[in-house]
C-alpha cells in the first residue's frame, strides 16, 4: 500500500465514496432491525467474563490515545515524518465529518439495555456526545491508524514476512468492530460507516502526498528542521 508519486490512486476516493452511498443506504432505510438482531446474536455469543477484557480493548479507540498514538508515530518514526502534515490533516477531516454526522444523521443509540461497558474509565470526550450513533468514531479512528501501520508493514518488513502482519491489523480491526457491538456503544451499521471513513480518509491522506507534497516542502517536520 505504498503511495505512487506520479498517480493518484482511487483506493481512498473509492473507500470514502463506498462511505457516502453506504451512510445514504442506512439513512434512509435504518435498517434498525438487522442492527438488533446483530447485537443481540453477538451479545448471546460471547461470554459475560469478556465485558472487562472489551471494555479495556476499546478504550485504544478514544480520540485521546488515537490522536496521541499517531503523534507518536510521526514523532519517532522517519517514514512517516514526510506525510506529517497530510496525516494530521487528514486525521482532523475525520474527527469532523465523525462529528457533523452524529449530529445530523438519525440514527439512535442503542438502548441501555445492550450497555456492557464495564470500567470506570472516562476519556473527557466520551462525556460529549450526541444522541445519534453513526458512525463509530471508535472504529474510524482505529482503521486510520491501521492504515497507517499497513502502510508501515509494507515499507519495514520483507515481503515473505508482510502476510501475518497484515492478517494481525485485520484481526484487531474485527476486535474493535466486535467489541464497539457488543458493549452495546454501537450498531453494526454504525461499526461499518466508521470502517469505511476511517479506510478512506487515511488512504487519501497518503495518496494526497504524491499530489500535493512537492507544493509543501517547506512544511518540514520540526525535528527535520
Amino acid at each position: 500500500m505504498r503511495p505512487e508519486r506520479k498517480h493518484f490512486d482511487l483506493a481512498g476516493a473509492g473507500f470514502l465514496a463506498l462511505f457516502l452511498l453506504f451512510s445514504l443506504f442506512v439513512e434512509i432505510w435504518k435498517l434498525n432491525g438487522f442492527d438488533v438482531g446483530a447485537t443481540k446474536s453477538i451479545q448471546a455469543v460471547i461470554p459475560r467474563i469478556l465485558d472487562v477484557p472489551l471494555s479495556f480493548f476499546s478504550l485504544f479507540g478514544a480520540f485521546e490515545v488515537t490522536s496521541a498514538i499517531l503523534l507518536i508515530l510521526i514523532w519517532r518514526v522517519r517514514e512517516l515524518r514526510p506525510y506529517w502534515v497530510f496525516l494530521i490533516l487528514g486525521f482532523g477531516v475525520l474527527v469532523g465529518v465523525e462529528t457533523f454526522s452524529k449530529h445530523f444523521l438519525g440514527k439512535i443509540r442503542p438502548p441501555a439495555i445492550y450497555y456492557r461497558y464495564s470500567l470506570p474509565i472516562f476519556f473527557p470526550t466520551s462525556r460529549v456526545e450526541s444522541k445519534y450513533a453513526y458512525p463509530s468514531g471508535h472504529m474510524g479512528r482505529t482503521t486510520f491508524l491501521l492504515v497507517v501501520f499497513w502502510y508501515l508493514v509494507g515499507t519495514r518488513i520483507k515481503m515473505g514476512r508482510r502476510k501475518r502482519y497484515y492478517f494481525g491489523l485485520v484481526g484487531v480491526g474485527l476486535l474493535m468492530a466486535i467489541s464497539r457491538v457488543y458493549l452495546g456503544e454501537h450498531w453494526l451499521t454504525d461499526v461499518v460507516g466508521g470502517s469505511l471513513l476511517g479506510i478512506g480518509v487515511g488512504l487519501v491522506s497518503f495518496q494526497a502526498f504524491s499530489v500535493f507534497g512537492s507544493y509543501l516542502k517547506f512544511l518540514k517536520f520540526p525535528l527535520d528542521s
